[in-house]
Protein backbone atom coordinates (compact mmCIF):
# COMPACT_ATOMS: atom_id res chain seq x y z
CA UNK A 1 0.00 0.00 0.00
CA UNK A 2 1.38 3.43 -0.90
CA UNK A 3 1.72 6.28 1.58
CA UNK A 4 -1.23 8.00 -0.10
CA UNK A 5 -3.58 5.04 0.32
CA UNK A 6 -2.34 4.43 3.86
CA UNK A 7 -3.37 8.01 4.74
CA UNK A 8 -6.74 7.60 3.04
CA UNK A 9 -7.37 4.42 5.03
CA UNK A 10 -6.23 5.99 8.31
CA UNK A 11 -8.09 9.29 7.90
CA UNK A 12 -11.12 8.02 6.00
CA UNK A 13 -10.75 10.78 3.41
CA UNK A 14 -8.72 11.78 0.42
CA UNK A 15 -5.77 13.90 1.50
CA UNK A 16 -3.23 15.93 -0.39
CA UNK A 17 0.47 16.31 0.31
CA UNK A 18 2.01 19.03 -1.85
CA UNK A 19 5.68 19.78 -2.48
CA UNK A 20 6.71 22.35 -5.09
CA UNK A 21 10.18 23.12 -6.39
CA UNK A 22 11.37 25.13 -9.38
CA UNK A 23 14.27 24.41 -11.69
CA UNK A 24 15.36 22.78 -14.92
CA UNK A 25 14.03 19.33 -15.79
CA UNK A 26 14.24 16.89 -18.67
CA UNK A 27 10.81 16.06 -20.07
CA UNK A 28 9.76 13.50 -22.60
CA UNK A 29 8.47 10.04 -23.34
CA UNK A 30 10.40 7.39 -21.48
CA UNK A 31 9.92 3.64 -21.59
CA UNK A 32 10.17 0.63 -23.78
CA UNK A 33 8.58 -2.65 -24.66
CA UNK A 34 5.68 -0.91 -26.36
CA UNK A 35 4.92 1.26 -23.35
CA UNK A 36 5.93 4.93 -23.28
CA UNK A 37 5.03 7.36 -20.55
CA UNK A 38 5.52 11.10 -20.54
CA UNK A 39 7.53 12.08 -17.48
CA UNK A 40 9.94 14.63 -16.07
CA UNK A 41 13.25 13.85 -14.37
CA UNK A 42 16.01 15.84 -12.73
CA UNK A 43 17.15 17.37 -9.47
CA UNK A 44 14.20 19.79 -9.33
CA UNK A 45 11.77 16.87 -9.59
CA UNK A 46 13.61 14.87 -6.93
CA UNK A 47 13.58 17.79 -4.48
CA UNK A 48 9.85 18.38 -5.10
CA UNK A 49 9.18 14.72 -4.32
CA UNK A 50 11.15 15.02 -1.06
CA UNK A 51 9.19 18.14 -0.09
CA UNK A 52 5.92 16.36 -0.80
CA UNK A 53 7.00 13.41 1.35
CA UNK A 54 7.76 15.81 4.22
CA UNK A 55 4.37 17.56 4.01
CA UNK A 56 1.55 16.82 6.41
CA UNK A 57 -1.96 16.20 5.05
CA UNK A 58 -3.26 19.45 3.57
CA UNK A 59 0.13 21.17 3.80
CA UNK A 60 1.92 22.87 0.90
CA UNK A 61 5.71 23.00 1.21
CA UNK A 62 7.75 24.97 -1.33
CA UNK A 63 11.45 25.45 -1.89
CA UNK A 64 13.28 28.75 -1.58
CA UNK A 65 13.69 28.77 -5.37
CA UNK A 66 9.92 28.65 -5.80
CA UNK A 67 9.31 31.19 -2.99
CA UNK A 68 11.56 33.67 -4.77
CA UNK A 69 9.38 33.43 -7.89
CA UNK A 70 6.13 34.26 -6.07
CA UNK A 71 4.65 37.71 -5.73
CA UNK A 72 3.86 39.25 -2.36
CA UNK A 73 0.21 38.11 -2.39
CA UNK A 74 1.27 34.68 -1.09
CA UNK A 75 1.56 34.26 2.67
CA UNK A 76 4.54 32.08 3.51
CA UNK A 77 5.78 30.60 6.76
CA UNK A 78 9.49 29.94 7.13
CA UNK A 79 9.91 26.29 8.10
CA UNK A 80 12.95 24.49 9.43
CA UNK A 81 15.30 23.50 6.59
CA UNK A 82 14.87 19.89 5.51
CA UNK A 83 17.63 17.34 5.24
CA UNK A 84 16.85 15.52 2.00
CA UNK A 85 18.46 12.59 0.24
CA UNK A 86 20.80 13.66 -2.53
CA UNK A 87 21.61 17.09 -1.05
CA UNK A 88 24.72 17.85 0.99
CA UNK A 89 23.08 20.81 2.77
CA UNK A 90 19.58 21.17 4.29
CA UNK A 91 17.06 22.66 1.86
CA UNK A 92 15.40 25.94 2.93
CA UNK A 93 11.61 25.52 2.77
CA UNK A 94 8.42 27.49 3.32
CA UNK A 95 4.82 26.61 4.05
CA UNK A 96 2.09 28.25 1.98
CA UNK A 97 -0.78 29.60 4.06
CA UNK A 98 -3.83 28.72 1.98
CA UNK A 99 -6.67 28.23 4.45
CA UNK A 100 -8.55 31.14 6.00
Amino acid sequence: MTVFWSLVAALGAVVFLVGVNSGPVSAGSIGGGGRLEFTVVGDAVNVAARLMAAASPGEIIISQTTAEELDKSFRLLTLSPLVVKGKSQPVPVFGVVWQK
